[in-house]
């Protein structure tokens, strides 16, 4: 599909729309990914429902452009910290800041920054092309990433995501165990080696309750646990999963490039239910800050410090936990133990702005 800015229609700037575009600057970063072994045939269903299949029902007369297809049985889950999160076009007054002796630029900068904490889950990917049996993927300068999970709580960056990028962010809330803000200066992910003990993570889902009568129930929404990962110190390890050196070794070729990000964008059409008035794929990419567009630094994997493992409870009767949509390798209390986990400290890195790879009324 050719698109042209001068086929487009003028955008209607109303009151209270938003002003914080991208490209964004992320900045003062810390990071930990974690590689989990996952199913194959899962991820395989989840691409060809959420990206595939659309995709083929809007262009059907058109014919195949794309085949996206899993790379292996793995995914990354991303947890991170952000200190200072700002439009790009803000960066002048970032540098003013750091100049000394001008406390005005630097209370003029804090007005302008936000902080953020967010987990990503990311299923990388290879675009086979018109190849509708993947024979050969295409050649790609960047490496492909579906991002069906975003889960952050700064709620500007929930909106603006989903409203420019289409990223499938949810308002999301990061609570760690008590101690952690009196352990650690950084009580969400600090270092990488300290880190923290308990993290539990909680979005808007619906929620059971049971009224005295016990034949009625009720549900209404609240704050619900969706993911959870606990840390235990010590010299006892967690056995990593069958096959974790080789899922480690593509894991870490694969994001330490640049990487480009692909979203669902879709909006539910009003008057008929389950179908979308429109749908879109979108791609960000995100690249190292020095403007060189460059790979990414490398990847260093975390091997002191305490052991990670999740567990992805479901909430509600209806609704599939983030766990079995992968279908995650987990022990027989539903925990899951990552291949590896790697980290990124104070890092800068800029989210460009996105491209519509296809779109369709």
């Amino acid at each position: 599909m050719h698109r042209s800015m001068f086929s487009l229609q003028q955008y209607v700037r109303r009151t209270g729309d938003l002003i914080f575009p991208p490209p964004f600057v992320v900045e003062d970063m810390d990071m930990l990914v974690f590689v989990l072994k996952a199913k194959n045939s899962a991820l395989l269903e989840l691409i060809d429902r959420e990206l595939n299949a659309p995709w083929q029902q809007a262009f059907a007369l058109r014919g195949l452009l794309h085949n996206y297809q899993p790379v292996g049985d793995w995914i990354v889950v991303v947890v991170s910290e952000v200190k200072n999160l700002y439009p790009k076009q803000f960066a002048s007054r970032r540098q003013a800041v750091v100049k000394p002796g001008d406390p005005a630029a630097a209370d003029d900068f804090e007005d302008i920054t936000a902080e953020q904490r967010e987990l990503l889950v990311m299923v990388p990917l290879d675009d086979y092309g018109a190849d509708p049996l993947g024979n050969a993927a295409l050649q790609r300068s960047t490496q492909l990433w579906y991002v069906p999970f975003a889960l952050n709580d700064l709620p500007p960056a929930v909106l603006a995501g989903r409203e420019i990028f289409g990223y499938p962010k949810l308002l999301a809330s990061f609570r760690t165990d008590p101690d952690a803000a009196e352990r650690h200066e950084h009580p969400l992910i600090g270092s990488a080696v300290a880190g923290w003990e308990d993290l539990s993570i909680k979005t808007y889902g619906p929620v059971e309750r049971k009224p005295p009568d016990p034949t009625k129930s009720k549900y209404y929404l609240g704050p619900v646990e969706v993911v959870r990962l606990e840390a235990k110190r010590g010299v006892e390890a967690h056995p990593p999963p069958t096959g974790a050196d080789k899922i480690v070794e593509d894991a870490a070729t694969r994001f330490g490039k640049s990487l480009e990000l692909l979203f669902l964008r879709q909006y539910l059409d009003p008057q008929y239910d389950g179908l979308a008035s429109y749908q879109a794929v979108v791609s960000g990419s995100i690249t190292a800050s020095d403007g060189t567009g460059g790979d990414l630094p490398d990847l260093k994997p975390v091997t002191e410090g305490p052991r990670y493992r999740f567990s992805f409870p479901s909430h509600g009767p209806e609704a599939l936990s983030i766990g079995h949509v992968f279908g995650l390798e987990h022990d027989a209390d539903g925990l899951v133990t990552p291949c590896a986990t790697f980290a990124l400290d104070d890092r800068k890195l800029v989210v460009t702005r996105g491209e519509i790879r296809w779109d369709k009324p």
